[in-house]
């Protein structure tokens, strides 16, 4: 199980998982000025007001780094039934760096796959 950063824990607070991931696709190891007020902020017109809200109260009048947490977002698309490929590509990693990032977490890859087959063609057996 892999806990929530708590770098993170002020942001699902306020918007939900799918900002939350998004904001961190396209923003990890950016550094970003943080006013004390979200309203009307560029922060706001950039991010979102949610996104905006929750770091003006967690980190006002600082910076904040965004964190890329791997560990954290693999195991979410691992729950949401992406395939490692989608995973390792969404995190900027190898498909074998992303299994082995997976199997230290504990997640489990779904198994729910059909066997692909073409009708088009004949059994053989």
């Amino acid at each position: 199980m892999v806990a929530v950063p708590e770098s993170l824990a002020c942001l699902l607070d306020e918007v939900d998982e799918d900002v939350v991931l998004a904001f961190i696709e396209g923003t990890q190891g950016q550094r970003i000025s943080v006013p004390k007020k979200s309203e009307g902020s560029r922060l706001a017109a950039v991010y979102g007001e949610g996104i905006a809200r929750a770091l003006c109260r967690a980190w006002g009048g600082d910076k904040y780094v965004v964190p890329s947490c791997r560990a954290w977002r693999a195991r979410k698309y691992a729950d949401r039934g992406l395939p490692v490929s989608d995973i390792a590509a969404r995190l900027g990693m190898t498909r074998g760096g992303t299994y082995d990032l997976l199997n230290r977490s504990g997640t489990q890859l779904c198994q729910s796959r059909r066997p692909w087959r073409d009708d088009r063609q004949i059994s053989l057996f």
